[in-house]
């Protein structure tokens, strides 16, 4: 994610928030926002911060480790104009990776996970 955010152009402005600052996208117009969920301070876990970001009037969104809730509000920011936004998911492959992430949307919007979609295990074709 280093690599492909360095390709941002430096006009735009970019917000990143992560649990544990790993990024390092030297750019201009960068904020930084750090989760607070394992200490004494009050919490401010990744959708809170998201649905802040959105107020911050980004150009592109960078989130790491989609993981939970926040995937819902990840969805809404890629569909309201910030699609060329970055997030990263652990999977084991990419179509494992897009099963997870409708799973975690599902389970963020109707408190279940989603049990009738199962990833083709096909290499996907190219058109």
């Amino acid at each position: 994610m280093n690599i492909l955010g360095q390709s941002i152009s430096d006009h735009e402005r970019i917000v990143i928030i992560e649990d544990t600052a790993e990024l390092h996208i030297e750019k201009s117009k960068i904020l930084a926002a750090e989760c607070q969920t394992d200490t004494y301070k009050n919490t401010a876990a990744f959708d809170d911060l998201l649905k802040a970001t959105l107020r911050w009037r980004p150009d592109r969104v960078t989130l790491s480790k989609v993981r939970g809730t926040e995937a819902r509000t990840l969805l809404d920011c890629f569909n309201t104009g910030h699609s060329g936004s970055l997030a990263t998911i652990h999977a084991s492959s990419a179509a494992k990776a897009l099963h997870r992430f409708a799973n975690l949307v599902l389970r963020a919007t109707l408190r279940q996970p989603l049990r009738s979609y199962k990833p083709r295990s096909a290499r996907p074709s190219i058109s």
